[in-house]
């Protein structure tokens, strides 16, 4: 992975997006408005900006051509297996909890698991993007946002829609992740349906409040893809969640 930091040329001020790239560089379009977005108010408490987040946490931001995300996906498989076999050797040996904490991990391994699998072998929708954090104890990788460029490209041009504005909303998307990480799950995995509806709370509510300073169609584009996704997931807490944020970010 080859490392970046670019200039943001639309901004008054002299700004920089710091960030890596596996086989997929930004257009100085992209790097433009995602070094604007990340200097942006950030509208909930703890943090001024996104820049700020990154800055306390450590989030490295890569984006990544669709090889680089099979192997995300593969190496994180074969991690999981590699721990199946350690663990309950040493899980059997404690009598007393022995049991109990076989089961619970052996579970969140094999959503884990099934959930990269389920993305090598995507069925109508592909990642557009993804943030990686600490799962599990033995997992030693740092908060990692990834963008995924060509599944974003694809995207966009399937949809009709600009392709700046989606990597865009997906930055502001799974920088939400990164956020509700640092100073609500504290590392631990949380249940994804509700984390998911969140985030797109995030990510409408940012650009809802930084509106005047972001491309003018960038909030339809966002609200349009949300919808696409109540659509095609169906999930309640996604739905609900979402259908209030919908119906608040097209009111203003």
């Amino acid at each position: 992975i080859q490392a970046v930091k670019e200039e943001n040329d639309k901004s008054i001020n002299t700004m920089t997006f710091e960030y890596k790239q596996a086989n997929a560089p930004l257009t100085s379009s992209q790097k433009a408005l995602l070094g604007q977005i990340e200097n942006l108010s950030f509208p909930f408490e703890g943090i001024k900006q996104l820049k700020e987040l990154r800055r306390r946490t450590g989030v490295t931001v890569v984006v990544a051509d669709n090889a680089h995300l099979v192997k995300v996906l593969q190496d994180s498989i074969k991690t999981i297996n590699e721990q199946f076999k350690k663990f309950f050797e040493e899980s059997s040996k404690d009598a007393r909890y022995g049991r109990r904490i076989h089961n619970e991990t052996e579970e969140i391994l094999c959503r884990r698991r099934t959930w990269a699998e389920k993305q090598l072998n995507p069925n109508g929708s592909t990642l557009l993007g993804l943030y990686s954090r600490k799962l599990l104890w033995f997992d030693e990788a740092k908060p990692t946002v990834f963008l995924f460029a060509d599944n974003i490209r694809d995207y966009a041009k399937s949809n009709r829609c600009n392709e700046d504005n989606v990597f865009g909303y997906v930055f502001i998307h799974e920088m939400m992740h990164a956020y509700y990480d640092a100073f609500e799950n504290k590392g631990f995995p949380s249940r994804e349906p509700l984390e998911e509806a969140f985030a797109e709370y995030g990510m409408l509510t940012f650009i809802n409040k930084n509106n005047s300073n972001l491309p003018g169609d960038l909030l339809a584009e966002a609200c349009k893809h949300v919808a696409s996704k109540i659509q095609r997931q169906g999930n309640m807490a996604l739905v609900l969640t979402c259908l209030k944020l919908l119906q608040a970010a097209t009111s203003i």
